[in-house]
């Protein structure tokens, strides 16, 4: 078995994150692309469904930290396989019947289909890079502000016991900031 197969590690909160944003970006561009080539979106359950399916491959290409080219291909693979299930699910008795005979041409892409995926895919991929970029970017910002470091604090001006004192009047006042100017002996 290879070794990435036979990982038994948890996703970071980070990764489920991630993906769950996927996840949403990924079903909604869907759905929105297929309703506006004319199509329909199944009812919430299946929906659901279907999301947790997307999710599970989100967790998996995301954990991997996959590079944008690698998700591209994953991302059109879920645009046709949702379509797939929007299009089998719009009508089950067809759809049913249709699978068992194998015909299945009443559910091909459609010009109008097939460009309102692919631009979902685009936009999809975008999003997704555009995301990885501001989560990169927000990880270095917090990096800097680590609140562990610790704070340079103001310094402090300690006179040492040893330090003989004297006493004196201030005869002058410079207007500018810093020390006084004069002492003189006090009487």
């Amino acid at each position: 078995m290879s070794p990435v197969l036979s990982r038994t590690t948890t996703p970071s909160a980070g990764t489920v994150a991630r993906s769950a944003a996927a996840t949403a970006e990924v079903v909604a561009l869907t759905a929105v692309a297929h309703t506006w080539a004319d199509g329909s979106v199944p009812g919430p359950g299946p929906l659901l469904a279907l999301a947790a399916g997307v999710f599970g491959t989100a967790l998996l290409v995301l954990d991997a930290r996959a590079r944008t080219w690698q998700v591209v291909p994953v991302v059109a693979a879920l645009q046709v396989g949702l379509h797939t299930a929007f299009a089998l699910l719009q009508e089950p008795a067809v759809g049913h019947h249709a699978v068992a005979s194998g015909d299945l041409s009443h559910h091909l892409l459609s010009p109008a289909m097939l460009t309102a995926h692919a631009v979902s895919v685009v936009l999809t991929v975008l999003v997704l890079a555009l995301q990885e970029q501001a989560i990169e970017r927000l990880a270095r910002l917090l990096a800097l502000a680590d609140p562990s470091a610790p704070v340079a604090s103001a310094p402090r001006f300690v006179v040492p016991a040893s330090a003989p004192r004297r006493r004196g009047v201030l005869l002058t006042v410079s207007p500018r900031r810093g020390p006084p100017g004069l002492l003189a002996p006090a009487p």
